[in-house]
């Protein structure tokens, strides 16, 4: 028999029942159980193995269009082809000063780029920096870590909106 060929009910029946199906089949007109009539067990766990592989493909099929969802909205908030400086730049508003840490989330990035900030955006004068009037050093509270202001505010030149106009942000 070919490899994906479906196989026919009568394929599955036991040998043990082949007559009984015969005579069932021969003597009444009907192809189906009668009334009261008990299905043979073989046919019921053929059923069952039915449903249960429909059910399986159903949740896995679930699963998978939650997975496209969830990768689909991540990909609306986060492109990965979109270059780190270009979503920092997307992420600013003219006129309004951020601390670099407020960059690297509205950016969507790791503690890895937040060198992007200096080593890109204030080398090519995109970004002003000023020094934060509300840092005052590190903060121990309750003796585990430290919590602090930012040292450094940054906010976009007139070259960094323009900067910002042409990539399209």
């Amino acid at each position: 028999m070919a490899r994906n060929a479906k196989r026919s009910a009568f394929l599955d029946i036991p040998p043990e029942e082949v007559f009984a199906a015969l005579e069932r089949l021969c003597a009444g007109g009907s192809r189906g159980l009668r009334k009261g009539e008990k299905a043979p067990r073989w046919f019921v766990e053929k059923v069952n193995a039915t449903k249960r592989r429909k059910a399986k493909a159903a949740a896995q099929e679930a699963g998978e269009r939650r997975l496209r969802a969830q990768r689909a909205e991540r990909w609306k908030r986060i492109n990965p082809a979109v270059p780190i400086v270009a979503r920092m730049l997307r992420a600013m508003e003219p006129g309004k000063w951020y601390a670099r840490r407020d960059l690297m989330t509205a950016a969507g990035v790791d503690r890895d780029a937040r060198g992007k900030v200096n080593q890109v955006l204030f080398a090519k004068g995109w970004v002003e920096r000023r020094r934060n009037p509300g840092y005052k050093g590190a903060e121990w509270r309750g003796g585990i870590c430290p919590h602090y202001e930012s040292e450094w505010l940054y906010r976009l030149t007139a070259e960094g909106e323009a900067e910002r106009e042409r990539r399209g942000c």
